[in-house]
């Protein structure tokens, strides 16, 4: 089939294979098939990102002020309030029996001066009536004495009889000396017993302080079993508190190893990324290149000019005032220019559509351009 039966798709075609530029339409989709590979590994790629950076503010979200948190582990000051709980455990449980044979003893001070008190006060009775009994000696009257007629002695009677006056003076002066000797001994005895009220005070004294000094140890050992109960509960809660305070700042270097690792992947993402794009780039640019409109066309075009070179020379040879060119693109009546194969030809300044000419000038114009064809095949390829 003559070149110039061909319509403008089947020219373009015609010169394509010619130029062998199908290779370059082939190589064009290898390379968007390796952009649109590159592209989903892009997405991957800023899908783990976004991932590495949503891992990333959660751990971050969980990161605390360790500094405030060892303040706080300090405040609880275990170790202070162990010794404090030490100190405390040596106080023992009082020893009441030593209270107690004090008590005891003072219970038998308390018994003898009892004794004192009682012999003193039946010695009081006993000197009471005893001095009623001297009074009574020394108020004795012998004006009922009976003088003898005979002798003139004077007589009293008395229980045992009549006696003599003077032997009955006698008598009552030895009675009334024994009762005075008798209430002389009452009375020192008296006087020479202890002051039991001094005694009974200093015993008092005493005992007050032995239940002051019992109460005030045994209100300080309960104090220091309610204390050392009150302190194991502080060091327990403590402990507690300290062991979940530590188990936070041991997941804080758990954390913030997981976002090393998790900035070490966005690291290396990144990189892949950069040069995912750098590949990207690189292949749409090469895919720009071998598109239709790149080198494929740089390359119609310089083959179109020379072309059109040739086949200016053959078509003057017939038609001194014709030209007849292929173009690139086509013009519209309105005047707009479109990429799109077409040839044109102008005859004595006018142009003339190839479906007018006769079919001698037809057959002149295809014969001009088929030498013209040859021409370019040789002078371009070379055979």
């Amino acid at each position: 089939k003559r070149f110039m039966s061909l319509n403008d798709t089947e020219k373009k075609d015609f010169i394509l294979n010619l130029m062998n530029l199908d290779k370059f339409l082939l190589k064009k989709k290898e390379v968007d098939s390796q952009v649109k590979e590159l592209n989903t590994n892009k997405i991957d790629v800023e899908k783990l990102l976004v991932s590495c950076q949503s891992k990333r503010s959660v751990y971050e979200d969980q990161l605390v002020d360790t500094s405030e948190i060892m303040n706080t582990i300090g405040g609880y000051q275990i170790s202070a309030l162990e010794q404090k709980l030490k100190a405390l455990h040596l106080v023992q449980r009082p020893d009441n029996s030593k209270y107690e044979e004090v008590k005891k003893k003072a219970r038998q001070k308390l018994q003898e001066l009892d004794q004192i008190e009682q012999a003193v006060s039946t010695d009081r009775i006993l000197c009471k009536q005893v001095q009623r009994e001297l009074d009574q000696l020394e108020s004795y009257n012998f004006n009922d004495a009976i003088e003898c007629p005979s002798c003139n002695e004077r007589f009293v009677e008395s229980p045992s009889g009549s006696k003599k006056i003077e032997q009955l003076q006698l008598e009552h002066n030895k009675e009334i000396d024994a009762k005075r000797s008798e209430l002389k001994a009452i009375v020192e005895r008296i006087n020479g017993s202890p002051n039991t009220r001094a005694k009974r005070d200093e015993i008092a004294e005493l005992m007050r302080k032995v239940v002051k000094k019992e109460a005030d140890e045994q209100e300080a050992y309960y104090n220091a079993v309610a204390q050392r109960s009150d302190l194991k509960s502080k060091i327990e809660i403590g402990k507690s508190k300290i062991a979940a305070l530590n188990d936070i700042l041991n997941k804080q270097e758990e954390f913030k190893g997981k976002i090393s690792e998790i900035d070490n992947l966005a690291s290396k993402a990144n990189t892949k990324l950069a040069k995912i794009n750098t590949d990207i780039n690189v292949l749409t640019t090469i895919s720009s290149i071998l598109s239709p409109t790149g080198a494929p066309a740089y390359i119609v075009d310089s083959i179109v000019d020379i072309f059109n070179e040739k086949v200016s020379d053959f078509v003057s040879m017939i038609w001194p005032n014709a030209t007849y060119s292929l173009q690139a693109f086509k013009e519209n009546k309105a005047g707009d220019v479109k990429a799109k194969f077409s040839d044109k030809l102008v005859i004595a300044g006018r142009d003339v559509s190839i479906g007018s000419l006769s079919g001698g000038e037809f057959r002149c114009l295809s014969l001009a351009v088929d030498f013209a064809i040859t021409d370019v095949v040789e002078s371009v390829f070379g055979f």
